[in-house]
């Protein structure tokens, strides 16, 4: 039976039945045919071949059964730039953004910058394309996580980003780095969040029993790699930021700051390294 856009997206409409679903649908149908959402509802009469109403219905039924729109569609925004995303990295959200702002503001000329836990790689993509003339290494634990970094440097043409599979700073020579960024796991293994996170890598979520031992590691370990006075930045979570606060204090660290995103959430700190 020949199925119009219009009733297609209907239809999808119906089963979602949920907040956004029109532009869920519309985005399903626009990823299908390769067409915007102005095309699609200037043309909405058109008919949708056999196969394309499969795949539509396959789609819209992953998005009732909750995977992300990232992964269905296979791509997120992130600093204006357009990244592959699959379910072996976490999707790039729009408050790591400030990050990146913050290592682009802390910059000494050049820079040799380390993002742990790359996932995407978008941390370290973006700085990269900022500035040409840092050389940032983006490393993960993950094969599969970096095959997809690898992909997007490539596609976007990070040339200056290096990447390697490793713990952490476990590779890096002492007194190496200006800058250590990331956006460590942060969440406890027994975080009510969790479930809404299932379509997502748990290894790239959770840390422990309160979602800091990453964390911990993270700031034992830059005080050995950072030059003096380097920046290390983290991301954390809403509730962490006064505990982490108190760590970097403990360690010896200076110059000690947290910041919130737009939405006024604690996100990230940012302290040098003495």
């Amino acid at each position: 039976m020949v199925t119009s856009l219009r009733a297609a997206l209907a239809s999808g409409i119906e089963h979602l039945n949920a907040d956004g679903a029109r532009l869920d649908c519309q985005l399903i149908l626009g990823h299908i045919l390769n067409r915007n959402r102005a095309w699609l509802i200037a043309h909405d009469d058109e008919a949708l071949s056999l196969e394309q109403q499969s795949v539509y219905t396959e789609l819209v039924n992953q998005r009732a059964r909750g995977k992300p729109m990232a992964y269905i569609l296979g791509h997120q925004e992130f600093w204006s730039l357009q990244f592959r995303v699959c379910p072996d990295v976490l999707i790039p959200r729009p408050e790591t953004e400030l990050l990146v702002e913050a290592v682009l503001d802390h910059r000494h000329q050049p820079s040799l910058i380390a993002d742990l836990g790359t996932g995407t790689g978008a941390i370290a993509i973006a700085l990269g394309l900022e500035h040409a003339e840092d050389t940032i290494f983006a490393m993960d634990y993950s094969a599969d996580a970096l095959s997809v970094a690898a992909d997007n440097r490539t596609r976007l043409g990070a040339s200056n980003v290096h990447l390697f599979r490793g713990s952490w700073l476990s590779a890096m020579a002492s007194s190496s780095l200006d800058t250590i960024v990331s956006n460590p796991p942060y969440i406890a293994n027994q975080d009510t969040h969790l479930p809404a996170l299932s379509f997502e890598p748990l290894s790239a979520l959770v840390s422990g029993s309160d979602g800091l031992d990453d964390i911990r590691q993270l700031i034992n370990d830059a005080k050995r790699c950072l030059k003096s006075g380097g920046l290390l930045a983290m991301e954390h979570g809403y509730d962490q930021q006064a505990e982490i606060l108190e760590l970097l204090s403990r360690a010896g660290y200076r110059n000690i700051s947290g910041e919130a995103d737009l939405g006024g959430q604690p996100r990230i700190v940012l302290a040098e390294r003495p």
